[in-house]
């Protein structure tokens, strides 16, 4: 959570006393030890007692400053302060959103429907009501927002999804330090619908000449709600494909740390976990999680996207190639059971 007031986004901690104490912190680390602080020794009464309060205060101010900018360097300077959400009430978006607004961030959010944005994201969330493929909606979203750092498109799917992509590029081409980020596939390139679509959108990003960030995601176990489960049977599809399910939340997590650091740009970066499980597996869980309950699974067709994904995932398999993604933001943390808690708790089942 950013502190308020200090590294907050859009305000700068080099305010002019930080700066003082910041640059006599610095001049001590350069010091010999002998030339750091004047001593008092035993018989020396050269030694003036004001001068000695005095430097004396100095020092506890210059220690304060230096475990402030201590956490400063952690944390990041906040200098991505406004984002831009198109599909912000989504599977993917509505956690981003809810994480980005935890961490500071002043976010915007394009989205069709007001109402359900209103029961589904943070109260402090601006909202602008209208079509994701609007080129002169997006247009003056981004006009409206003079200090846009980055906009997420975290919406779409076939053909509606490159016009998305185009439409936002449009929307953004005259602001070319605007970061693109994007919700991409684990299977771009693959010579499926979905693969096929993901590669046209990531070579629109790349051409545009943006600074980018693309997030090729496998399986998130959010999906699990959409499983029919009634009179204590789940409902999924037999496949015997173990998957890496990640969380959402996991995945907001990188958005928030990566979206706040421009040294992670022009990136690709694959979306998994380690722990792999079959579908069945992890319906159970997450139905026991939420119902309290045994669940019995049966098996179902799946839906037309649905055998598209399930195709994709075949033609890639599941071998684990998120390590870059591990190392630079954090191994996932959320459990199935922890996905079907929060799920009820943000009111999301």
């Amino acid at each position: 959570m950013v502190q308020e007031g200090f590294d907050s986004p859009g305000k700068s901690y080099h305010n002019s006393w930080v700066s003082g104490k910041w640059d006599s912190l610095r001049e001590f680390h350069f010091k010999p030890q002998s030339a750091r602080a004047p001593k008092r020794t035993k018989g020396n009464n050269n030694t003036d007692d004001s001068k000695a309060v005095a430097g004396y205060h100095n020092w506890v101010e210059i220690a304060i400053v230096s475990i402030l900018l201590s956490s400063i360097l952690r944390t990041g300077e906040k200098n991505m302060s406004v984002v831009l959400i198109v599909g912000g009430t989504g599977l993917l978006g509505r956690w981003t959103t809810r994480q980005l607004v935890a961490d500071g961030y002043e976010v915007h959010a394009v989205v069709r429907n007001i109402e359900k944005a209103l029961k589904v994201l943070p109260s402090s969330t601006h909202l602008i009501e209208g079509s994701l493929e609007d080129r002169d909606c997006l247009r003056k979203a981004v006009d409206s927002l003079p200090k846009l750092s980055l906009v997420h498109q975290s919406a779409g799917n076939g053909e509606e999804e490159i016009g998305m992509t185009s439409s936002l590029l449009s929307a953004i081409e005259h602001r070319k330090d605007v970061v693109f980020s994007k919700i991409s596939s684990f299977n771009v390139g693959a010579d499926t619908n979905d693969g096929r679509v993901k590669k046209k959108c990531e070579d629109l990003i790349i051409a545009s000449g943006h600074p980018y960030l693309l997030w090729r995601s496998g399986w998130f176990t959010e999906v699990a709600p959409m499983f029919k489960f009634e009179n204590g049977k789940g409902y999924c599809w037999k496949d015997l494909i173990h998957r890496s399910f990640i969380s959402a939340s996991d995945l907001a997590i990188w958005h928030s740390k990566a979206f706040n650091n421009p040294v992670i740009r022009n990136k690709a970066f694959y979306v998994q976990n380690e722990e792999v499980q079959s579908f069945e597996s992890m319906i159970q869980k997450f139905h026991e999680t939420t119902t309290g309950s045994p669940v019995q699974i049966e098996y179902t067709e799946p839906p037309n996207w649905g055998i598209d994904m399930a195709a994709m995932m075949r033609k890639v398999g599941e071998e684990f190639i998120a390590q870059e993604s591990f190392d630079t933001f954090g191994k996932p943390k959320y459990t199935i059971e922890d996905v079907a808690k929060r799920m009820k708790e943000y009111g999301d089942l």
